[in-house]
């Protein structure tokens, strides 16, 4: 019998478990900023001008993400939850809340998109009057393209967002490690977030 070497899905300092997941998004979402803060420079921009714009699309794009997976996923993740267990029971579950402490899983990107996006749009008219939308949009749009690849790779370490099982062979490129992790109840799943 063949042993897999799967990664870990968190590492713990005392108590405390951070994500992969969410180490991979928050360094996406990082890099977005530093490059979108980069090339509004070029055009003559303050920089500076596009943290606070940072501070509101981003949490509203994990909002819009929560928000999306929960109404996507909620005939069969969480509303049994409200069925067997009670109102409050199911409200907890909704945001994560557990025995064990606060442990939300569950995002989907275009829920993530969609608030994020508008969120920023009414941001930057309301309060960067300055700045033309279109040269933000233009200046942050390749970050957040870079940021959604990074933070696919979170999908890698939780081993989900893959398709059938198919010959692993094709890639090995990767390397075994990436074969490894891939290889989900006993055969090699296609690596969909990669693609």
């Amino acid at each position: 019998m063949i042993k897999y070497l799967v990664l870990p899905k968190s590492f713990g300092i005392g108590n405390f478990q951070i994500t992969f997941y969410s180490l991979f998004i928050l360094t996406g979402a990082i890099l977005a900023l530093l490059i979108g803060m980069y090339r509004i420079k070029k055009l003559g921009y303050d920089p500076h001008r596009l943290e606070n714009v940072f501070l509101i699309a981003f949490p509203s794009g994990l909002v819009g993400a929560r928000l999306w997976y929960v109404i996507c996923q909620f005939g069969s993740e969480f509303l049994p939850v409200f069925k067997q267990d009670g109102f409050f029971a199911g409200l907890g579950n909704l945001f994560g809340i557990t025995s064990s402490g606060i442990q939300i899983s569950g995002l989907a990107i275009e829920g993530g998109v969609v608030l994020g996006i508008l969120a920023g749009v009414i941001f930057v008219m309301k309060r960067r009057k300055e700045m033309r939308p279109l040269d933000i949009a233009d200046c942050v749009i390749p970050g957040i393209l870079l940021a959604q690849a990074i933070g696919r790779w979170g999908n890698f370490f939780n081993q989900e967002v893959y398709g059938k099982v198919v010959d692993p062979s094709g890639w090995s490129w990767l390397g075994n490690w990436f074969v490894n992790q891939m290889t989900i109840d006993g055969g090699f799943r296609q690596p969909l977030f990669l693609i």
